[in-house]
C-alpha cells in the first residue's frame, strides 16, 4: 500500500469515525433533549387542560354566587317569598351555563329546589343522589373542596358548590362528563382529550408512546372531591416536536458529516500537493534510475523544506555508491580476469556448516577445462561429486587429491585451500595444479636410481671379479722367476689394472652416498 493509499485509507477512518462518534454521541444527547421537551410540552398541555378545567370551576362558581344573590332565591330562602320562583326554563340556564343540575339548599343542607335537564335533548333528567348528599357531607364530613368530581351512579359529574351568604345555604351545579362535555373541552383547549374511569395509581403524570412512534400521550390521575383517584385525564398528541427535533439533527448530523468530508477532501488535496505528490515524484525518480552509473541531478524536488533535502541527500548518496560500485566492478573484473587467466584450475567453494567443501560457486576456464564440463553444469554442484581427497600435508597446507572429468581418466592434482567470507558465509577458493607430469617423472626417476644402483652394484661384483684373477696371475708370475723384466713389466701393468679397479670401488662409494642423498630428498 503505497503512502497515497494509505492517507486516503487514514482520513476516510478518521473522518468515518468522527461522524460515527458524532452519531453515536450526539444522537441520544439530542434526541434525548427532544424527547424530554416533548414530555415537558405534554406535561404542560395537561396542566392547560386542568387549568381550563379549573377557569369552568371558577365561572361556574362566579354565577352561583351570581345566582345566590338574586333577589327571588334571597326571599324565598329568607321565607319572605312562598315559593322558590321557576326560572330555569324561562332563562335557559342550563343551556347557558353548560349544566345538567341546579340544586338550591338551606342552611341545615335540606333540598329547597333540584332540577336536572338536558339542554340538547330537550328532556327532564333525574338528579344523581350524590349531589342532593354534597351539603351535608361539606356541613358534617369535613370536604375542603367546593368544586371538582364527583363519582356517582349516572357517571362522573363535574360540580361547583357555591353559598349563599345571606342565608347560609348553597347552590349547587353539576354536569356530566360525558363525550359531548369532553369534546367542547377539546375543542376549547384545541387538544385531542380522553377521560376514562381511573384506576388507582400513585403517578401523577404518565407518559406514552404509539407503537408506531407517530403519537404520544400523556395522563393525568384526577381525584374526586374526597380526594380518591376517579378520571384518568390523556391527552394525544402528534411527536411533531420529535419528528422537528429529528429533522433537525438529521440535517445538523448531515451537514457536519459533508463538512467532514470536505474537509478531509482539502486536508488530502493540501497533503497530496504539499507531500504526497512530492514523494512519489521521488520515488519514481529513484525508481527510474537504471545502468552503472548515475546521471546528475537526475533525483530533483523544487522547494526549500525537507522533502528537497531528502532528494539532494538521496542525489549526493546514489553519487557516492555509484563511486564505490565503481570501484567494486573494476575490482570485479581485475579479479575475473586474474581468475579466468590462471592457468591452474580455480575453484570457488561454499564450506558447509560441518566445516567441509560444499557446492561450487564459481570455475575459471582451467577448471572447466580440466573437469570438461560446462559453467552452468558445474556450478551449484557438490565438491565431492569431482574431488576425492588423498593425502594433505601439514607443512605447507597442500592437499593432494583427485579429480574426476565428466570423461576420462582421474587427474592427480595438489589443491591449496583460501578461506573467507563471502555474503556472511564461509567460503574457499581451491587452487589446484596437475601433478600428473610430476609424478611421471618422479617415477622415471625413481627407476633410473634403481638402475643405477644395479649398475654400481654390478661394478662391485665385477672389479672383484677381475681383481681375483689378477691376484692369481701374480701367484703364478713369482713361480716362474724366469725373465725378471718380463715379471716386473707384468706386475706393472697387474698393479695399474688394480688402482683401476681401486679407483672404481672408491666411485662406487660416492655413487652409493649421492643414491642415498637423491632418494632421501626425493621422498
Amino acid at each position: 500500500m503505497n503512502v497515497r493509499t494509505q492517507t486516503i485509507a487514514i482520513i476516510a477512518s478518521v473522518s468515518l469515525c468522527l461522524i460515527a462518534g458524532l452519531g453515536l454521541v450526539s444522537q441520544g444527547a439530542v434526541l434525548d433533549g427532544f424527547v424530554t421537551l416533548e414530555e415537558a410540552h405534554i406535561e404542560e398541555t395537561l396542566d392547560r387542560v386542568v387549568r381550563t378545567i379549573d377557569l369552568k370551576q371558577e365561572y361556574l362558581a362566579g354565577y352561583g354566587y351570581y345566582l345566590a344573590h338574586c333577589d327571588d332565591i334571597s326571599l324565598t330562602m329568607a321565607g319572605e317569598q312562598p315559593a322558590y320562583p321557576n326560572i330555569y326554563p324561562r332563562t335557559g340556564l342550563f343551556e347557558y351555563l353548560d349544566i345538567h343540575y341546579i340544586i338550591v339548599t338551606g342552611e341545615d343542607g335540606s333540598v329547597l329546589s333540584a332540577e336536572g335537564y338536558d339542554p340538547p335533548n330537550e328532556h327532564q333528567l333525574s338528579i344523581p343522589p350524590e349531589l342532593y348528599l354534597l351539603h351535608h357531607d361539606l356541613l358534617h364530613q369535613g370536604l375542603d373542596k367546593t368544586a371538582g368530581f364527583l363519582r356517582t351512579g349516572e357517571g362522573p359529574v363535574f360540580a361547583v358548590l357555591t353559598p349563599i351568604e345571606t342565608t347560609a345555604g348553597m347552590v349547587t351545579f353539576g354536569r356530566l362528563v360525558d363525550e359531548e362535555w369532553i369534546a367542547a373541552l377539546s375543542e376549547e383547549t384545541g387538544e385531542v382529550i380522553t377521560m376514562t374511569m381511573a384506576v388507582d395509581s400513585d403517578e401523577v403524570v404518565m407518559i406514552a408512546r404509539s407503537p408506531d412512534g407517530t403519537e404520544i400521550t400523556g395522563s393525568r390521575i384526577l381525584s374526586d372531591m374526597q380526594g380518591a383517584p376517579l378520571i384518568r385525564l390523556s391527552v394525544t398528541d402528534d411527536r411533531s416536536i420529535y419528528e422537528k427535533g429529528r429533522l433537525a439533527y438529521q440535517s445538523a448530523f448531515f451537514i457536519i458529516a459533508f463538512l467532514t468530508l470536505l474537509s478531509g477532501m482539502v486536508i488530502y488535496l493540501f497533503l497530496n500537493r504539499s507531500f504526497i505528490s512530492r514523494i512519489a515524484s521521488l520515488n519514481s525518480q529513484v525508481q527510474e534510475i537504471k545502468g552503472d552509473s548515475v546521471a546528475r541531478g537526475s533525483v530533483y524536488l523544487e522547494g526549500d523544506d525537507e522533502l528537497a533535502g531528502l532528494a539532494t541527500s538521496i542525489e549526493g548518496m546514489l553519487a557516492s555508491l555509484d563511486q564505490k560500485q565503481q570501484k567494486v566492478r573494476e575490482s570485479e573484473e581485475r579479479y575475473r580476469r586474474i581468475f579466468n587467466a590462471a592457468m591452474d584450475p580455480m575453484l570457488l567453494v561454499a564450506i558447509d556448516p560441518d566445516g567441509k567443501p560444499g557446492l561450487i560457486c564459481d570455475a575459471n576456464q582451467a577448471a572447466l577445462s580440466l573437469l570438461g564440463s560446462g559453467y552452468h553444469d558445474l556450478t551449484g554442484m557438490r565438491l565431492s561429486k569431482f574431488f576425492d581427497m588423498e593425502d594433505r600435508t601439514i607443512e605447507n597446507g597442500l592437499s593432494i587429491g583427485r579429480f574426476h572429468p565428466i570423461s576420462g581418466e582421474s587427474v592427480p592434482v595438489e589443491v591449496s585451500m583460501h578461506t573467507f567470507y563471502m555474503n556472511h558465509q564461509p567460503a574457499a577458493v581451491w587452487v589446484a595444479r596437475n601433478i600428473s607430469e610430476r609424478i611421471r617423472v618422479e617415477e622415471e626417476r625413481q627407476l633410473s636410481l634403481e638402475q643405477i644402483s644395479h649398475n654400481i652394484e654390478q661394478f662391485a661384483i665385477i672389479g672383484d671379479s677381475i681383481r681375483n684373477p689378477l691376484q692369481a696371475i701374480r701367484g703364478y708370475l713369482f713361480l716362474l722367476k724366469e725373465d725378471s723384466m718380463i715379471i716386473e713389466a707384468i706386475d706393472t701393468e697387474i698393479d695399474q689394472i688394480d688402482d683401476q679397479i681401486t679407483q672404481l670401488d672408491e666411485r662406487w662409494l660416492e655413487s652409493e652416498n649421492v643414491i642415498r642423498f637423491l632418494r632421501r630428498n626425493n621422498r
